[in-house]
């Protein structure tokens, strides 16, 4: 398993919230399959860059492309790229301790935060804004993030989506676990105001009263689960409205038929592209201007959003954006068949079959060289959850396997040992499971000090020095 960074884990480390550490559990059995003696782990090897993709295929039988979708995607809108306008990848990386992200700040200076996208990241990167600094000091949040958080003054997140609620794409549990947090940041009270607006959603989007309960017991189940609990907090809430008179009350408002037109800036005159007045801290963002849309087709969750027309456009007085409408993969060696349009590689079948590299180096031939796969977000894209990935993986899987059985295999593929020579040349040195296991152990013992999991190392430079170093003894009558 070649990986870009010098630790393993990918998503399951930098990906998953911080506050799901039984989604993390799964680090368990992926220990257990790194620690097969068939199988061997080299990080800190960007395909690609250290190495290209011609030169793997000379060592090996199969190569297997598994690199996720790394870009996310743009509103392209007008102000996108003002100060206090961000990803959710570059959000999420920051609490999640993803190297280098230690000089990132994110501005929460500001009462309200608007995200556009109502995936289930949308509501990670909600919850983690609405927590108090107490909820999270448990994970493995890094600490200056814990500080930068408890500075926060965001009590109220707006959760933007173009369509209506039958076609949200967050989750049963993601929203539950939203719905519970405190009214506060200051107690321990559940129950978050969890608005859903515009007023009347649900009437106009589900024929509620009519022959919309016929239409929810049709739906499949997850579905139909999930508008339900929508349904009883929306009424719950309709109950209580006016009777909440804690001091700073938190409120997450899903604002639905809405699209993004522009993001309204602070200071329209001021030049925010000099690097010395804008500052990973500071925001020219006053608010975002919303399109409203209306859905078209057959009730159910394959209606389209079109522009409502006649309808005024609303504006959301906020301080922070959060972009977060999906991710598509990247071409990571000029050799690769790839569709730059849909942001995913080229595979000649469902099962992940790659077509050959677009060009090989002088020193290497078709006849024998490494059959090539996709498997995951880099073969299909952004779309679907884990149990889809999962399935996807199994299926790339056995064409590998059926492939291996019918060719012949070539002497000459040695693997690692074929083109550690070429890293050696460009300065490359890999770091070995065994090298994660000091940073591992180091982040464990550090973490042990603070109540928590771990503290992770984000700095790439650091990490690299404590993997490098030789074996220490943990420290001793510890057990993690």
């Amino acid at each position: 398993l070649l990986e870009k960074l010098p630790v393993p884990f990918g998503l399951v480390r930098y990906g998953v919230a911080p506050d799901h550490p039984e989604v993390k559990n799964v680090i368990t059995t992926f220990t257990q399959v790194a620690k097969n003696p068939r199988f061997r782990y080299y990080g800190n090897i960007e395909v690609g860059n250290n190495v290209s993709l011609a030169e793997l295929r000379y060592h090996y039988d199969a190569i297997v492309l598994a690199y996720g979708a790394s870009a996310d995607k743009r509103m392209n809108i007008s102000g996108e790229d003002f100060p206090g306008v961000l990803s959710a990848k570059d959000l999420v990386g920051w609490y999640n301790g993803y190297p280098g992200s230690q000089m990132f700040k994110p501005y929460l200076d500001c009462e309200t935060v608007a995200i556009v996208g109502m995936g289930n990241v949308s509501l990670d990167v909600a919850r983690i804004l609405l927590s108090s600094v107490d909820r999270l000091r448990s994970t493995d949040i890094p600490e200056p993030v814990i500080q930068h958080l408890s500075t926060s003054r965001v009590r109220r997140v707006v959760i933007i989506g173009r369509r209506g609620p039958l076609q949200a794409a967050f989750t049963l549990k993601e929203f539950r676990e939203l719905c519970s947090l405190p009214k506060t940041k200051k107690t321990q009270l559940p129950g978050l105001n969890v608005d859903f607006t515009p007023q009347g959603i649900f009437d106009k989007t589900l024929s509620i009263g009519s022959d919309g309960a016929n239409f929810l017991r049709e739906l499949p189940r997850p579905r139909r689960r999930l508008v339900e609990h929508m349904l009883k907090i929306s009424a719950l809430n309709s109950m209580s409205m006016g009777h909440d008179v804690m001091d700073e009350p938190l409120c997450c408002e899903f604002r639905f038929l809405r699209s993004p037109i522009k993001v309204v800036p602070r200071y329209s005159a001021f030049d925010w592209t000099t690097p010395s007045t804008a500052g990973p801290e500071t925001s020219n963002v006053a608010g975002i201007e919303l399109r409203v849309n209306k859905l078209e087709g057959p009730l159910g969750e394959d209606q389209r959003c079109v522009t409502a027309e006649g309808e005024s456009p609303e504006h959301v007085e906020c301080g922070l954006v959060v972009r977060s409408i999906g991710h598509r993969s990247v071409c990571i060696d000029p050799d690769l068949p790839f569709d730059e349009e849909r942001g995913v590689i080229i595979c000649s079948d469902e099962h992940g079959r790659v077509p050959g590299l677009l060009s090989l180096g002088d020193s290497y031939s078709v006849d024998g060289d490494a059959l090539l796969y996709a498997s995951g977000w880099a073969k299909v894209g952004g779309v679907g959850v884990i149990v889809n990935t999962l399935a996807d993986a199994r299926s790339t899987a056995d064409a590998v396997l059926t492939d291996l059985a019918n060719k012949e295999l070539s002497p000459r593929h040695i693997g690692f040992e074929g083109f550690k020579a070429i890293l050696e040349k460009r300065g490359v040195r890999p770091v070995t499971f065994a090298d994660w296991e000091r940073v591992d152990a180091k982040e464990r013992v550090a973490g042990h000090d603070l109540g928590k999991p771990r503290e992770k190392i984000t700095s790439l430079r650091e990490i690299l020095r404590t993997a490098f170093l030789e074996v220490t003894e943990a420290r001793s009558g510890n057990n993690f």
